[in-house]
């Protein structure tokens, strides 16, 4: 298996539907391998006019490979945001961390922790995930 990423350059996608309420814009860089590092970060971005909030959401990654079969990754994601007919605008920030362990060619495990700060709660959330790939 190769895991060594390759460079995606810069995506933008628009995707609007005929109602108003429900257009969005997207642009992605990367992911960005470091100097042939095997660090790969990259950035997220996205418009979003929902039936109840409308915002912006800006994500920034990091992962690497620290051995043939363990990978680690960090996510900061920040939405700021505006619910309609209220006045003020509201931000929830996630920090997330993960790591997956490859046991065999098919099964692996992974372990992410969520950190979620907002105005009204704090909150951590554990997830563990034991998977085969097909």
């Amino acid at each position: 298996m190769n895991r060594k990423s390759q460079p995606l350059g810069i995506i933008v996608i628009a995707a609007v539907s005929s109602s108003s309420a429900s257009a969005a814009t997207l642009s992605q860089a990367g992911p960005f391998d470091v100097a042939g590092s095997q660090i790969n970060l990259g950035a997220h971005f996205a418009s979003i006019q929902g039936l109840y909030t409308s915002g912006n959401d800006i994500t920034f990654d990091l992962n690497t490979w620290i051995e043939r079969s363990m990978s680690f990754g960090l996510k900061l994601d920040r939405y700021r945001y505006q619910v309609r007919d209220q006045t003020g605008t509201f931000t929830t920030t996630t920090g997330t961390a993960n790591i997956q362990y490859l046991i065999s060619r098919s099964l692996y495990g992974v372990v992410t922790m969520d950190q979620v700060w907002d105005a009204s709660r704090t909150f951590q959330r554990l997830f563990l995930e034991f998977g085969v790939h097909f």
